[in-house]
């Protein structure tokens, strides 16, 4: 669309003037000669009519007045299709230019005699007026686009504005909304519905503006605390004056959700590896049905609690659960209850509000729980936290909202709370050392993981796995694995410490050996002690044992130890210095011992 044809509506009121003024006919063309304004004549120029007007091309062409005193008879007219039977009767035709670039034309156009010897008779004063309306239409058209170009960088600068995390407000001096972005728009839309009184201090009614305002001076990074429907959400917020010679003539306050706060510094601050069920190594059955529950609870929000021995892999269940889910993308965040003092943990679960205790942040602080909003948040060896913590503990799982330290309103969060623990929990509670509602609230989705020594399979692919994992890490790439009596010790031992010891194991033999399969040599001394010590245990026992039942026992270690297969056996009965038929003569005559008890219990 031409510049002109953007601005009709003024450009016909110009028309519309001239003719009154001048009783004579106005036509106004773009540059391309469609019509833009009329104020009447001929048929052939109806607004947005294309004409073939050789003599406007010639005026926009030459960028001057063109005087046509014969129209359908200048040589200019020879190719138009009127030729001869034009129904004009003169006309004057005025460029309208603007930065060298001609936009149109302005046309007086005679359709009778007598108002043929009016415009020829005044010819020269025409001219000249034309030339000045020609100016009019100019500046025009120079204000319209003006007023595009203004709008157009309005426009730019609210789509930005738009784009920015953040909520942003603009004040008068006296607190009135001007204007702000889509974020503050969603972040107060509960309350807030903008008009032309609307004050800031009606939208938050405890942000300082009015000291800014006053003093000339803004802040930064002020969190502050917004009631919205009836729960306490906390915003971190900044201000800046704006100025005029001097002047405070208002003010630009930026708004941020704590909580967006809160995720973006985990993000920043927090490993966020890929933590998946494949992390999860076992040939374990129970292991492996455990694995597959994981998929199905990943996609709930539901409280779980994790029961299983230290060293046993509790937090990495956690965060197969959390990274398997609809929460991978929030926060994973982990409080151990036993390793931070009592006096302290409340705050790091809850936080607190300024001036809370002695010591406390000028700011306040976020706990955990708001910390974890979003996402999941891990209780570790909760069976440890005190009973005062149990009953606070108990109303976020009941109200899924917190109170910090110091504060009179509770905050609302979103939180999977996944617990865990080494204790008897249940054992606990009868002993009034756990809240028995709290474990109800807690053992929704109990979890329990067997220790090691009761899953010997997963001794050989976790070894596998600390190798691999090791072997870089200490510059030991030449080793390969580990030799079948180093196995053997492994898989013998008791393993008190679960997957955490086995693990330090693994590192300490990579560091010990120089070969390129680890040699039971290099195994930990309390591995290579513990099969001795059993045995010795048995030769020292004050109770003499009958041979039978010693014999018994170190096939059921040997079976134990090289597996239950053909070639399990074959090794194992090389272990014991016998012929593999004399094992299996052996586990014969035990099968019918087992059978002829069985018959006489019956």
């Amino acid at each position: 669309m031409s510049y002109l044809s953007e601005s009709r509506e003024d450009i016909q009121k110009i028309a519309d003037a001239i003719a009154a003024v001048l009783d004579i006919e106005v036509i106004i063309y773009d540059n391309d000669l469609v019509v833009v304004a009329t104020t009447g004549g001929g048929v052939h120029n109806s607004i947005g009519q294309k004409v073939r007007g050789y003599v406007i091309k010639e005026a926009m062409e030459k960028k001057c007045v063109i005087v046509n005193d014969r129209p359908g008879y200048h040589d200019l007219c020879q190719p138009c299709h009127l030729c001869g039977t034009c129904p004009e009767q003169a006309n004057i035709n005025c460029p309208i230019i603007l930065n060298n670039q001609v936009l149109g034309v302005i046309g007086l156009t005679a359709f009778s005699e007598s108002q043929r010897e009016s415009l020829l008779r005044n010819l020269p004063g025409l001219q000249t007026f034309l030339e000045k309306i020609s100016d009019l239409v100019k500046s025009k058209l120079a204000e319209h686009e003006l007023v595009q170009q203004l709008s157009a960088l309005v426009n730019k600068l609210e789509n930005i504005l738009d784009c920015v995390n953040e909520g942003l407000i603009a004040v008068d001096n006296n607190g009135k909304v001007l204007q702000y972005n889509k974020t503050a728009a969603k972040l107060f839309e509960v309350y807030y519905s903008q008009s032309d009184t609307t004050k800031i201090e009606d939208i938050i009614a405890n942000i300082p503006i009015k000291e800014v305002l006053i003093s000339g001076n803004g802040y930064t990074d002020r969190e502050i605390p917004l009631e919205i429907a009836g729960k306490t959400i906390y915003v971190m917020s900044s201000a800046r004056t704006m100025k005029k010679e001097g002047k405070v003539i208002g003010a630009v306050i930026s708004f941020r959700d704590m909580r967006d706060v809160n995720k973006f510094v985990y993000e920043i601050s927090s490993y966020q590896g890929q933590h998946s069920l494949d992390e999860i190594i076992t040939s374990n059955t129970i292991m492996k049905h455990l694995k597959n529950k994981l998929r199905v609870l990943s996609k709930s929000s539901s409280t779980v609690l994790i029961q299983g021995e230290s060293g046993t892999g509790k937090e990495l269940i956690a965060r197969a659960l959390h990274f398997e889910g609809t929460r991978k993308e929030g926060p994973f965040i982990t409080i151990n209850c036993s390793a931070i003092p009592e006096a302290l943990l409340e705050s790091e679960l809850f936080g607190y509000e300024e001036g809370a205790f002695t010591g406390a942040k000028k700011k306040g602080k976020p706990g955990k729980f708001e910390l974890a909003n979003g996402g999941t948040i891990f209780l570790d060896e909760i069976g440890d936290m005190h009973l005062y913590l149990q009953a606070k503990l108990l109303r976020v799982l009941q109200e899924r909202e917190v109170e910090r330290v110091g504060g009179i309103k509770p905050v609302s969060i979103d939180v999977r709370i996944i617990a865990a623990t080494n204790r008897n929990l249940e054992e606990m509670v009868k002993n009034k050392e756990f809240r028995e509602d709290l474990f109800f609230r807690l053992n929704v989705i109990p979890l329990f993981i067997p220790p090691l020594r009761e899953r010997i399979e997963d001794i050989e692919p976790l070894v596998e796995h600390f190798l691999n994992k090791y072997k870089f890490v200490l510059n030991k790439e030449q080793i390969i694995g580990f030799t079948s009596q180093a196995v053997n010790f492994l898989k013998e031992y008791n393993w008190t410490g679960n997957i955490r010891e086995l693990e330090n194991a693994v590192e300490y033999a990579i560091n010990m050996e120089t070969k390129v399969k680890i040699e039971a040599s290099s195994l930990p001394h309390r591995i290579l002690n513990y099969s001795k010590n059993v045995e010795t245990g048995i030769l020292l026992n004050s109770k003499i044992l009958p041979l039978a039942q010693i014999e018994e026992t170190m096939i059921e270690k040997a079976l134990k130890i090289y597996g239950d297969s053909l070639a399990g056996k074959k090794n194992a009965a090389a272990a014991l210095g016998i012929d593999l038929s004399t094992l299996y003569r052996k586990l014969k005559q035990k099968r019918k011992n087992a059978k002829a008890i069985l018959y006489k219990d019956n």
